[in-house]
C-alpha cells in the first residue's frame, strides 16, 4: 500500500479491506420492536457502507402479499421494487429491481446490490459500484417511509474499527461494520436506547447504545462472549467528517518522516473519491505533527485515480485505490521524504523504534484497517539511510511481516489495542539517497496520531 523508494526488494501492496464486525453482546433485552402492520406496501429501509461511501439504502413496492405478522409472504411471481442510494454526502442515486422470494437483486447507475432475505424482515448482502468500489448492506421492513439518520462512529477496547448505522424515527434500521450486518431494534421499556443484533446471530444483542441530541448522536457499550469488550460512539457529523453535510468522505491515517515532519493525516473530500471522479479536498485535511503546527492541505483526488495535495512547502502525491489514499511526500529540501497513507476506517499509530547500537533512533508509524496492517520508519536526521515501509495482515491483534532475499532481511512484529501499537523491528536493506545498506534491531511503541 506504501510506495517505498528502489532499492532492495520492493513490498506488494495489499489493498485494505473494511474492519471486521467486533461489536458484541451486552445482554439479551426484549426486542422492543413491532412488526409493521399488512398492507399493501413493503418498504425497506438501512446501511450500506463500502471503503468508498456509506449511507441509506431504502427502497419499496406496490402490492405485494403480506403475512398478518407483517413479513412478507412466499409469491410466485417477483416483486417489482424501487428504491434510492442516499450517500452522506447528499448525492442520491436511484434504484431498480425485484424481491423474488429471498432474493433481492437491485441496480443503478453503475450500483449493483445482491442480498438475501434471512426472514421476512430482515435482508442483507453485498453490492459493487463504480470503479471498483464494493460493501456491504442490511435493511429491516419499515414501517414508514420516513427520513432515515446514518450515523458513522468507532468502537474501541479490546478491538477496534468503525460501523456506519442507519436508523429510522422508530429506532429501527441496518447496521454495517465491514463485511458484516445486522440491524437496530428499540431496546425494550426505553425511549432513547437501540440495541444491535447481528444477521449472522439474530437473536443475539451485541451491542446496546443510548441516543441523545434528537437521534444525531449514539454512545454505548459492547461485549462477547470471550470477554473482549469496549465502547462505541457514533454522531451524524461523523459522517461527514464534520462538515455538516458539505463534506463527502473523511481518510485518517499518518505521515511518516524525519524528525521535522511526522504525524497525524486527516483528509477530507468534497465527496467520495473512488477513482473514476474528480474530488477536491474540503476544510479539514491537515497534518497534525507530533510536535510542531498542524498544517492545512489543498488538492485533490482525480478521475484517473491520482491524488496530489500541497502545504507547509511540503508536495503529496499518490494514489486513490479501494478506499485508500497512499503516496509519498517530497520537498520542501533534496533530503525530505517519507510516505503518507489513510483509510476511512482505520486507525493510526504514531512512534518511535529505539534500535541497538550505533543507529539512529527514528518514527515508526502504524495504520491498522481490519486485518490490514501498513506501517514503515524513518530515521531522524533529514539525510538519514533509514528508510522502510511494509504490508501485512493482522489476527487477534497481532501482526508479522517476514521478507528476505540476497543482500536484504525484513522483519517486523506487533500487537495493537484501541490506544496503542508495539513491537519489535529487525530490517537489513538498501538505504535510500544511494547511502549503501543499514540494519536496524529494537524495539517500536506508538500511540494514536494526533488529529486523528
Amino acid at each position: 500500500m506504501i510506495p517505498r523508494p528502489s532499492g532492495g526488494a520492493r513490498v506488494t501492496r495489499l489493498a485494505l479491506p473494511l474492519v471486521l464486525l467486533a461489536l458484541a453482546a451486552c445482554g439479551d433485552g426484549g426486542s422492543g420492536s413491532t412488526n409493521p402492520s399488512p398492507s399493501g406496501t413493503v418498504n425497506y429501509a438501512g446501511a450500506f457502507a463500502s471503503a468508498a461511501s456509506s449511507g441509506v439504502v431504502r427502497f419499496g413496492s406496490g402490492t405485494a402479499a403480506l403475512t398478518a405478522d407483517g413479513r412478507v409472504a412466499a409469491v410466485m411471481a417477483p416483486i417489482a421494487l424501487t428504491g434510492t442510494l442516499t450517500f452522506t454526502s447528499g448525492t442520491v442515486v436511484s434504484l431498480s429491481g425485484t424481491l423474488n422470494g429471498t432474493v433481492l437483486v437491485l441496480t443503478g447507475s453503475g450500483y449493483s446490490f445482491n442480498g438475501t432475505a434471512v426472514n421476512g424482515n430482515v435482508i442483507s448482502g453485498t453490492f459493487t459500484g463504480p470503479g471498483g468500489e464494493s460493501g456491504t448492506f442490511s435493511v429491516t421492513l419499515s414501517s414508514s417511509t420516513a427520513t432515515a439518520k446514518v450515523l458513522c462512529g468507532e468502537y474501541t477496547g479490546d478491538d477496534s474499527g468503525t460501523f456506519s448505522l442507519a436508523l429510522l424515527p422508530d429506532r429501527t434500521g441496518g447496521v454495517v461494520v465491514g463485511n458484516q450486518t445486522g440491524i437496530a431494534r428499540p431496546k425494550s421499556g426505553t425511549t432513547d436506547k437501540v440495541e444491535v443484533l447481528p444477521d449472522a446471530a439474530p437473536t443475539f444483542v451485541i451491542a446496546t447504545g443510548t441516543l441523545t441530541n434528537g437521534g444525531s448522536d449514539i454512545a454505548g457499550n459492547w461485549q462477547d462472549p470471550s470477554g473482549a469488550a469496549g465502547t462505541f460512539q457514533g454522531s451524524v457529523a461523523a459522517c461527514t467528517g464534520g462538515g455538516g453535510g458539505t463534506s463527502g468522505t473523511t481518510f485518517k491515517g499518518f505521515v511518516l518522516g524525519d524528525s521535522r515532519l511526522n504525524g497525524g493525516l486527516v483528509l477530507t473530500f468534497a465527496a467520495a473519491p473512488t477513482g473514476t471522479n474528480t474530488v477536491a479536498l474540503v476544510a479539514g485535511s491537515t497534518i497534525t505533527p507530533v510536535s510542531g503546527t498542524p498544517i492545512t492541505l489543498t488538492g485533490s483526488a482525480t478521475s484517473d485515480g491520482g491524488f496530489s495535495a500541497t502545504g507547509g512547502g511540503y508536495t503529496f502525491t499518490g494514489v486513490v485505490d479501494a478506499g485508500v489514499v497512499y503516496g509519498n511526500w517530497g520537498p520542501p529540501n533534496a533530503f525530505s521524504v517519507g510516505a503518507f497513507a489513510a483509510t476511512t476506517n482505520g486507525v493510526a499509530y504514531c512512534g518511535r523504534y529505539t534500535p541497538a547500537g550505533n543507529v539512529s533512533p527514528g518514527n515508526f508509524d502504524v495504520l491498522v484497517s481490519g486485518t490490514a496492517v501498513a506501517g514503515g520508519f524513518r530515521g531522524d536526521p533529514a539525510d538519514s539511510p533509514i528508510y522502510g515501509t511494509f504490508n501485512t495482515t493482522a489476527s487477534g491483534g497481532s501482526y508479522t511481516y517476514a521478507s528476505s532475499g540476497t543482500g536484504f532481511s525484513y522483519s517486523v512484529t506487533g500487537t495493537t489495542n484501541a490506544t496503542t501499537a508495539s513491537g519489535n523491528v529487525n530490517w537489513t536493506g538498501q538505504g535510500i539517497f544511494n547511502a549503501g545498506d543499514f540494519t536496524i534491531n529494537g524495539p517500536y511503541t506508538a500511540s494514536r496520531c494526533p488529529g486523528t
